[in-house]
């Protein structure tokens, strides 16, 4: 497989059934027409496979384009997409001695130790094709320089089966660095030479054929890895990003083991979703600004928005984990910090944040009581982010939006759907209990009602 062959058949085969051809725009170098095609295609486009399965993340990757991998990867693109074969954008900048291209994908978390369905590793790549600059940066990164194939091939073995001398010198080197006797460890099937005064260089003619190496299958072959990823920390923030700017935050919460949602789901992130969707007014009040939580949405819109998720962003995602919404206990852990307190902001009446029936919605809203002596400055929904947070990192629990459970009120029954947390036009005390449980069928839609959503084990 060479790198050129597809750069040539992607011209003609890929992208035909997509909004725009990316990939020929990617070819030109177009940035901003890039830039169009992914604001209306999202992540459905950027992980759109052509022929072989071959993404635009790839065809970027091999031109050394870092400014087309950041757009496409800020839309939802999958770092590690493989192509037929397994191999991923890495392999192909690797094989391209693309190191703005390696360096971004890196940079970004692709798996440098990505094998194929053969065992070949980016470093494998990178040295059949003397690529010596990509060999040089893959092993000042990590990689394993004795990762073996499944027919048991290094790197080197490969470097001196294609007379790559370059990278099969620097492998060589690097091997020995690591103190792997090369005499010895099967590793290499050639002598080293002297070749002249100033140049070291593997010998073809003197390398002798090597015995068949044993049949190592992939069960039986030591993995190749660098380093587990460390295991998240309280407070630690992951984001997938949704396109147009568009980003959902989590925040890993240890005492229910998963990732929350810093905030609730705004207008902005489910018209991602569903592009016509209308949060409605309140009489001369809208809430349908981009920052504003989603409305006007159902239990069942918002098990729709987290399967679209975990259907087009999984791979921007925690390995084993999907998006879903929170259990009523879920919910409550997060909102009590880890204290037995009555309310989101703690034991104090009238509320210390949040947004909830104040003096600004009593004056706008004649007819409301509203909370004595409280005022949040909104008569209606506030944005996602302006709604008070708690001291693990998450956002609007107090009031804003009643926030929709995974829960049945009734389990029995099942007919209800537990919600949380009151919204803005409530001031009665007990309906912002921590421990309230508000409910409505799955069906009902108000303007009082949205949502946020959790990363959590797939089980």
């Amino acid at each position: 497989m060479f790198i050129c062959v597809h750069l040539w058949f992607l011209s003609a085969s890929a992208g035909n059934a997509a909004p725009c051809n990316v990939f020929k725009l990617i070819r030109e170098a177009n940035v901003d027409g890039v830039a169009r095609c992914l604001n209306a295609g999202g992540a459905t486009l950027a992980n759109t496979a052509a022929d072989g399965g071959v993404t635009p993340l790839h065809l970027a990757s091999a031109m050394d384009r870092a400014d087309m991998i950041t757009l496409l990867i800020a839309h939802g693109a999958w770092v590690d997409a493989p192509s037929a074969g397994g191999f991923t954008p890495l392999h192909w900048a690797a094989a391209e001695n693309a190191t703005n291209a390696i360096h971004k994908l890196i940079e970004n978390g692709a798996d440098m130790a990505a094998i194929t369905d053969n065992g070949i590793t980016p470093l494998h790549w990178a040295a059949s094709r003397n690529a010596t600059n990509s060999v040089r940066m893959l092993i000042q990164a990590g990689l394993a320089v004795a990762a073996q194939t499944e027919s048991g091939k290094t790197p080197l073995h490969w470097a001196v089966a294609q007379r790559a001398e370059d990278t099969a010198v620097m492998l060589a080197f690097q091997s020995v660095s690591e103190g792997i006797d090369l005499a010895v460890s099967n590793q290499v099937p050639f002598r080293m030479e002297v070749q002249s005064s100033d140049t070291n260089l593997p010998s073809a003619a003197s390398a002798p054929q090597p015995e068949a190496p044993p049949d190592i299958g992939i069960r039986h072959r030591p993995p190749v890895v660098l380093r587990d990823a460390p295991p998240p920390r309280s407070g630690d923030i992951r984001m997938v990003p949704l396109g147009r700017d568009q980003v959902l935050t989590f925040v890993w919460v240890p005492d229910v083991d998963l990732w929350m949602g810093a905030y609730e789901v705004s207008n902005g992130q489910f018209r991602r979703f569903r592009l016509s969707h209308d949060s409605g007014a309140r009489e001369a009040f809208s809430l349908n600004g981009d920052e504003q939580p989603a409305v006007m949405v159902s239990w069942f819109d918002a098990q729709a928005f987290c399967e679209w998720l975990n259907t087009y962003f999984r791979y921007s995602m925690p390995s084993k984990m999907r998006c879903r919404l929170p259990t009523d206990e879920e919910w409550v852990a997060v909102a009590r910090c880890g204290s037995q307190r009555h309310y989101p902001w703690g034991n104090d009446w009238p509320p210390l944040q949040g947004n909830h029936s104040d003096t600004t919605a009593r004056d706008a809203f004649p007819e409301w009581k509203g909370i004595e002596d409280y005022e949040d400055g909104y008569a209606v929904s506030c944005d996602v982010t302006a709604g008070g947070v708690n001291e693990w990192g998450i956002h609007g629990l107090a009031g804003n939006v009643w926030e929709w459970c995974s829960d049945w009120y009734d389990p029995d029954s099942r007919q209800l759907k537990i919600r949380k947390g009151g919204s803005w036009d409530y001031e009665d005390p007990v309906s912002l209990e921590i421990d309230t449980k508000g409910f409505d069928t799955p069906d009902a839609r108000y303007d009082t009602i949205g949502f946020r959503i959790v990363l959590a084990p797939v089980e």
